[in-house]
């Protein structure tokens, strides 16, 4: 009889990938926030004007992350490589597709702050863009000198991103398909 440690795919294996998922996501979250809030603070300095303090900063990025993966259906997603882009300038492309949820975001920690209100389009607003757009090429030039689990970690975090795009009502095809009943009723 073999015993459970000789089993190549056991509770041992399901347990362990399970355990890599959660930590991995929760890794690659934090890893991921902690970058925008600090390229985020790091313009505010340099630029000397005043945006989010980085606790708020820290709330927005956070919140945004899940609205990320929802918010690019609209963008086309074919061609795709993630963190693995050939050029910068397609990070900065993927980067710029994670505004949407970040002015969503910020929104919504705003409301929460101060009630309803027109939002405030003013130069820490396109700073906190600027930030936000910035930061997916800053870090995937770093990522070949960053060590293993913190790149696995952000590996694991677009890889759920992009599962969430897949999955997006806001697809260009799902919308087309959308409008086309909407008409029909």
């Amino acid at each position: 009889m073999a015993s459970a440690a000789a089993e190549p795919y056991g509770v041992g294996i399901a347990w362990n990938n399970v355990q890599q998922s959660i930590t991995g996501t929760l890794q690659g979250s934090a890893q991921y926030v902690a970058a925008e809030v600090i390229v985020g603070s790091l313009l505010q300095r340099f630029s000397k004007i005043s945006g989010r303090g980085w606790q708020n900063a820290a709330v927005v990025h956070t919140l945004s992350l899940p609205l990320q993966g929802a918010f690019q259906g609209w963008f086309e997603s074919k061609d795709y490589k993630g963190w693995d882009a050939e050029t910068s300038m397609d990070l900065v492309w993927q980067g710029a597709h994670g505004v949407p949820a970040y002015l969503v975001a910020g929104y919504v920690t705003d409301v929460a702050g101060a009630g309803f209100h027109m939002p405030r389009v003013d130069k820490s607003l396109a700073l906190g863009i600027f930030g936000k757009i910035i930061t997916r090429p800053l870090v995937g030039n770093l990522m070949p000198y960053l060590p293993n689990t913190m790149q696995e970690a952000y590996y694991v975090l677009d890889a759920i991103h992009q599962d969430m795009r897949s999955k997006s009502a806001w697809k260009k095809e799902a919308s087309a398909a959308i409008r086309r009943r909407a008409l029909m009723y």
